[in-house]
């Protein structure tokens, strides 16, 4: 947001369609409405800025979810708001997000439990930690210093006995931590990979998961096999491209493929992962670049600082005390941003619909993935 101006709503073609009269706004949800704030007062309005839901005196309020509820936040606690504005659950201290099967946990005094849509106690509050129930069912939580998992009844499917858990993956297993090692177990509470590390990651979208051993990182398989031995000093997940970033025992950041072979030497100083566009920023002689899967500087290091590409753009700084530039692939200069500080809602560099707000001395305007001028 600009002085003497604020958010609005405009379409793909860069038309204004809601005048930008509000200090903070958020994403249409599934049911056309959206979260607005003015103020210390928020609401909801539709796609044409008609307020559905008049705005109010509330701390907070959150996106529509697909079940048709809204979180919001009045007097330090937490409840669910319908279409209308109507609060249908009773006001707790904090609460979760509605799973796909419709119970939500809550806080009350302490513990935790699970509601239904109409607000109604499903699982009385019991646990001294809850978390959502994942899409097989199952919800991580903790009592007497131990972690298992219920379902959707409250009945313990995998009995509390575990020191530390993850979330189930999509691949069906979760960490654990028993006896100061972790491995991994099934739906069913069995061991699929027993406890044998010293540290471990949910397992990724291409079947490996980070795991450390001592001192060191390294990839197994789902069968708990390294496919990667622990050599390195940090390791992350593998890109798109097949690279994964690591920092090398001796020092300096590198890219290894799906073998743990080198791809790109660890030479660089500091580096990020690899963007959809085929560009990782890195850190050389204490200035930020990039570089593509070759290893090659396709943007040579010129910055004080360098984010990761989204959609195509990348917020770069000059000089530490300068602001924000975005660039494109090639690393020409798209805009500068005068925005310093973002607020609730939508802030500087955030993409919506594709545009992302820049703001300057004489205008404030949106450009595309392109940095081509959409509207002002």
């Amino acid at each position: 947001m600009v002085e003497g101006k604020g958010w609005g709503y405009i379409n793909e073609k860069g038309e204004e369609v809601v005048p930008p009269r509000f200090d903070a706004i958020g994403d249409f949800a599934a049911n056309g409405l959206a979260w607005v704030r003015v103020n210390r007062k928020r609401g909801y309005v539709n796609a044409t800025g008609e307020e559905i839901i008049p705005l109010r005196r509330l701390d907070g309020v959150g996106d529509f979810s697909a079940n048709g509820l809204a979180r919001i936040w009045t007097d330090r606690k937490q409840s669910y708001i319908n279409a209308t504005g109507e609060e249908v659950t009773p006001r707790f201290d904090d609460v979760g997000s509605f799973a796909a099967k419709g119970l939500a946990w809550v806080k009350v005094d302490w513990k935790y439990g699970y509601i239904n849509e109409k607000g109604e106690e499903v699982i009385p509050p019991r646990f001294v930690k809850a978390e959502d129930f994942a899409v097989n069912g199952l919800a991580r939580i903790k009592a007497n210093g131990k972690y298992g998992y219920i379902d959707e009844k409250g009945e313990e499917v995998i009995p509390l006995r575990f020191d530390e858990a993850g979330n189930f993956a999509a691949n069906g297993l979760a960490w654990i931590k028993a006896n100061g090692k972790y491995g991994y177990i099934d739906e069913k509470g069995e061991e699929v990979i027993p406890p044998r590390f010293d540290e471990a990651e949910d397992f990724a979208a291409d079947g490996r998961a980070r795991v450390k051993v001592y001192t060191k990182f390294g990839y197994i398989d789902t069968g708990g096999r390294e496919v990667i031995p622990p050599r390195f000093k940090e390791a992350e997940n593998f890109a798109a491209n097949g690279l994964a970033l690591v920092d090398a025992v001796d020092g300096g950041s590198g890219y290894i493929n799906t073998k743990g072979e080198y791809v790109i030497p660890p030479r660089f100083m500091h580096a990020g992962n690899f963007a959809a566009n085929g560009l990782a920023r890195v850190y050389v002689n204490h200035k930020w670049g990039y570089i593509n899967k070759e290893g090659e500087e396709v943007i040579p290091p010129r910055f004080e600082y360098a984010g990761d590409f989204t959609n195509g753009l990348a917020e770069v700084k000059t000089k530490i005390d300068a602001h924000y530039i975005f660039i494109n692939k090639k690393g020409e200069e798209i805009a500068m941003s005068y925005f310093d500080e973002e607020e609730d809602g939508l802030g500087p560099g955030d993409f919506f619909n594709g545009l992302v707000l820049i703001a300057t001395d004489e205008k404030t305007f949106y450009i595309n993935e392109k940095g081509e001028e959409i509207a002002e």
